[in-house]
């Protein structure tokens, strides 16, 4: 199961992350979609219109999408089926529940979640675990393909199925069909669960969630939702009867409450014929019970709440002033929700800016316009400091809110925006066909619980083309002043107990409102920022070489700098080219005292910016685009991550060439990224699992200064003049670079475009290999213990190294063996023994700088369980070494293996890694046929001597964490 979300906002975003989730109202109009001609905007901003059309004043509903057929049975359950080809041969399914904690009984608190978990547990066609072991047995895997989630206002329930076997495709349906109405709630899988269920809630146990447990009932005064936290009461969750379970699954999960949402590479027809075949049979409820609807009361006197928790690494504050939820499906509902986005993008923007100050009073901070319930809405602003700073976040909080009040925005900030929004819309548009069947399912999830909108990109762009032109500056910087009235508001810190005598008070909080509510407020001044990347073109050089893989159509051009391009073109995405450049060397050539400066170098540099443009005027200068390039240093090279439109692809190769030849060095940023370090590291460690996973880097790496937690002192140990020289020393040589690039490219543009920008970069010739600094994992048994902590839960990691000679087939083996012994832990410790909520079982055959593995376990335990469950984990290790592993669990992980392959060819990033691993080991490309051959040939006797030998215990390393004495 998911963690449980608190919040209902904004978790399954639509198009181009313009719209939230909103309340549906009824009785209005049915909506004709417009008809637009004009094409596509360019990517030049337009002005903002000097005499806007009259706006839309209608408030017709918004039709759904016309690709998705929709249905409701006589008994009242809904449907929605959409046939997509992306991936293929999968399909998504969701059942949705519209009932949540929020209806919980008093005796039930927790059940809705409770009931969640039970859905795995035992039903008509699966009995107790089942279900599960029939997903991976299809090689999909419980968590990422499988899982659920419960908030406040609803239940969802998630699947991934393949369809290119029919049987497996009606086993999906089947299980829907049960998750609706077919759970046996046993009570013996009821006893088992509630240790699952009692360990979810204590992984989630920490000062945060403490923290928010304190300021809901003031975020939320008055009303019943903090008294319904997903996940419960504890007392309930041990104690509660069978009875008091199926009450809850009788009262809530009913057809009139529940949709099922289908989405994949299937027979769309068929489906339906199959959908309703299926679940008519449920049978509608006679006299339902009454879906009651809780308000949140409004109050005109602002709300205080200060929290302390002496775990709290950090101080936040928020700002929340509190607006009824509001109608958005609907074209001006649809108006209103862009011009949120526009509000919101242009705050942000405002923040970053002032991140970029010497000494800022934050080191991270928002604003935003969303939903926070089905029938809340928020302008919530926010940021997080240190606690001597408080009153400068609260200031710069309310300076930012009233200064958009007062004088609204710029027409540049308002260009940008429009431009960013636009391109967004254009992006959804071009992928269309090649967008993922989840996000569709979560669309039409959102659809039906919350009433978000969900007319297909093709209506929506045509939305956009028809609103935006309506929308002015004035009536943006009137909405503003709408949206920020100061009123129905809540003030929330929460802070570090240690610092509790210097946060302010509510008193003092109301007196800074006022104070900056009559300051002398300037308004927003920007400088004239240049219209063109590079102020001179480069001289351009040569593809001198071009060689063919025609197995796998990749071409590898070599510059006359030295550098190397391997050009795929794909037909994975429309609108995405992904480029991968990387060099051999990275921070492993720099000496240990030299360490914290390289390793911070490219954050720094990213934060500066190049050429010309600081890191916000580039942003400006690329509003409109998409582009995105990151230079990185890390252990073994350094590099570039970068991404285009194809449109974009040369601004991209511009962009690039900065990169590599013009790092700013800006003494006001550097001193910036120091600050902000400086003060988010400053009491990191009251937090018990930051200081747990300090602990592990310590004993796992013998306290290797180049594997360390950083302590604030380290950042003084940062060279600014040798930054820049250190970044200039991996960059001014792109003769040892390769560059992969990956997507819908032209390639014959792409040619030109790598002789004018990648073999003009400076080169020198050198052929660099990185430095083998021995940072090898600690040897031996270790065994360490730590105190520290308030919540009841003990965490245990141990992990089992040793060093090799790198081997393809090996290492082939010992992924299955991690997947297998992942598996073999989850059954014994939660579905088993019921003491775990998950266990995760990590491992990596490092092939360089020098062949080592590991394999590394961690779960988190009650404290007086914590020893039986390490002795039955170690007993599943011993067995499993001892006796062998079974066959079904070896095919399970095969099949998972096969399954991701399947998907992964189809993607753009798994041929942009497979390329640049070959290319690092001078390697063929991988033949995945021959892979999979390889992986089908495993038997679970190679899988127990694999076992044998990584899972030795000569090299054990066992760090555990109690919880501190009172």
């Amino acid at each position: 199961m998911a963690a449980l979300m608190i919040w209902t906002s904004s978790s399954t975003p639509n198009y181009a992350e313009a719209k939230s989730k909103k309340k549906k109202k009824e009785n209005v109009e049915e909506y004709a979609p417009p008809v637009v001609e004009e094409a596509p905007r360019n990517s030049n901003t337009p002005p903002p219109p000097t005499t806007p059309p009259a706006p839309p004043t209608g408030r017709e509903v918004l039709p759904l999408d016309p690709e998705v057929i929709h249905g409701t049975l006589p008994n009242g359950l809904q449907y929605f089926i959409r046939k997509n080809a992306k991936p293929e041969n999968r399909m998504e399914l969701r059942l949705a529940v519209n009932a949540g904690s929020i209806q919980e009984d008093d005796d039930q608190k927790g059940l809705a979640h409770f009931l969640e978990h039970m859905a795995f547990n035992g039903s008509k066609n699966f009995e107790k675990n089942d279900l599960v072991n029939y997903v991976e047995s299809i090689g999909i895997k419980f968590g990422p393909h499988l899982n659920a989630y419960t908030s406040f206002d609803e239940t969802v329930y998630m699947l991934q199925i393949p369809t290119d076997q029919p049987e497996m495709l009606d086993k999906g349906l089947l299980i829907l069909e049960d998750w609706a109405h077919g759970l046996t709630l046993s009570q013996e899988e009821i006893t088992k669960e509630r240790g699952v269920v009692i360990s979810e809630w204590r992984s989630s146990l920490g000062p945060q969630q403490r923290m928010q447990n304190e300021f809901l009932p003031v975020l939320f005064h008055g009303s019943r939702y903090p008294d319904r936290l997903p996940i419960g009461d504890t007392s309930i969750l041990k104690n509660a009867s069978q009875d008091v379970l199926k009450r809850f699954y009788k009262d809530w999960y009913r057809p009139d409450l529940m949709a099922v949402i289908l989405v994949g590479d299937f027979d769309l027809q068929a489906m339906e014929k199959e959908v309703i075949k299926r679940f008519s049979d449920i049978e509608a409820v006679k006299s339902p019970r009454k879906k009651e609807i809780y308000p949140i009361p409004p109050h005109k006197e602002t709300l205080v709440s200060i929290v302390t928790d002496k775990e709290a690494p950090y101080t936040q504050v928020f700002i929340f002033e509190k607006h009824p939820g509001k109608d958005n499906n609907s074209i001006i509902g649809y108006r209103d929700l862009l011009k949120q986005q526009i509000i919101n993008s242009i705050l942000n923007e405002r923040f970053k800016e002032i991140l970029q100050q010497p000494a800022p009073p934050f080191f991270a901070a928002m604003t935003n316009y969303d939903s926070q319930l089905r029938n809340l809405d928020a302008f919530t602003s926010f940021a997080v400091g240190t606690s001597d700073k408080t009153e400068a976040m609260i200031k710069s909080l309310y300076e930012e809110s009233y200064r958009a009040s007062k004088f609204g925005f710029t027409s540049s900030e308002y260009n940008r925006a429009i431009a960013e929004l636009q391109n967004n819309y254009e992006v959804a548009l071009k992928e269309k066909d090649k967008t993922e069947s989840a996000n569709y399912a979560n669309e039409y999830v959102a659809y039906y619980l919350e009433g978000q909108t969900a007319p297909g990109i093709n209506i929506e762009y045509q939305l956009v083309q028809m609103l935006i032109p309506t929308i002015s500056l004035a009536e943006i910087n009137q909405t503003v002043k709408n949206l920020i009235t100061h009123n129905n508001t809540v003030v929330i810190i929460t802070a570090p107990e240690k610092d509790k005598a210097i946060l302010p008070t509510k008193e003092k909080i109301l007196a800074i409102q006022n104070e900056v509510a009559n300051s002398d407020l300037k308004q927003v001044e920007e400088k004239e920022v240049a219209a063109e990347l590079l102020s001179k073109a480069p001289v351009a050089g040569k593809i001198v070489k071009v060689e063919n893989d025609t197995v796998n159509d990749i071409e590898t051009w070599t510059l006359s700098n030295g550098a190397k391009v391997k050009i795929k073109s794909t037909d994975f995405q429309n609108d995405e080219i992904l480029i991968r450049a990387f060099s051999p060397g990275g921070s492993s050539l720099y000496t240990d005292a030299d360490f914290y400066t390289i390793s911070n170098t490219a954050p720094i540099i990213n934060e500066s910016g190049f050429g010309d443009f600081d890191a916000v005027s580039l942003k400006r200068i690329l509003a409109g685009k998409n582009v995105k390039s990151t230079p990185y240093i890390s252990d073994l090279e350094e590099g570039i991550n970068a991404s285009a439109s194809p449109k974009d692809i040369e601004t991209l190769f511009q962009l690039i060439h900065l990169n590599f030849t013009a790092p700013r060095k800006d003494s006001v940023i550097f001193q910036s990224y120091i600050a902000k370090n400086k003060a988010m590291y400053s009491n990191l460690l009251a937090n018990p699992m930051v200081f747990f996973q300090k602990s592990v880097y310590e004993t796992l790496y013998s306290k290797n200064i180049r594997r360390s937690f950083p302590a604030v002192e380290d950042f003084d140990k940062i060279s600014f003049s040798n930054s820049i020289n250190f970044y200039k020393d991996r960059f001014n040589n792109a003769s040892d670079f390769n560059f992969v690039i990956v997507g819908n490219v032209d390639k014959e543009k792409i040619k030109k475009l790598a002789e004018e920008y990648l073999a003009s970069l400076p080169a020198t010739n050198k052929k660099e290999q990185f430095k083998d600094n021995k940072i090898t994992l600690a040897k031996g048994k270790i065994n360490k213990e730590i105190k520290m902590g308030a919540a009841p839960k003990t965490n245990v990691l141990f992990t089992y190294n040793g060093v090799q000679t790198w081997n393809k087939d090996e290492e082939i083996l010992f992924d299955v063996l991690t997947d297998v012994l992942n598996i073999k832990l989850r059954e014994s410790l939660r579905e088993d023994k019921g003491g775990v909520y998950g266990v995760s079982v990590q491992g990596d055959y490092q092939r360089i700088p020098s062949p080592e593995y590991y394999t590394l376990i961690t779960y988190n335990a009650e404290p007086e369980n914590a020893a039986d469950l390490e002795k039955e984990a170690m007993k599943v290790i011993e067995d499993f070494k001892a006796t062998g592993i079974d066959a079904a669990t070896v095919n399970k992980v095969k099949e998972k293996i096969k399954r991701e392959i399947e998907t992964s060819l189809k993607e753009n990033d798994y041929w942009v890694s497979t390329i640049k691993y070959a290319t690092t080991f001078n390697e063929p490309i991988k033949n995945t046929d021959e892979y999979l051959k390889k992986v089908q040939a495993i038997t679970p006797e190679q899988i127990q001597k694999a076992a044998q030998k990584f899972l030795k215990g000569d090299n054990f390393i066992r760090i555990e964490m109690q919880p501190a004495a009172e």
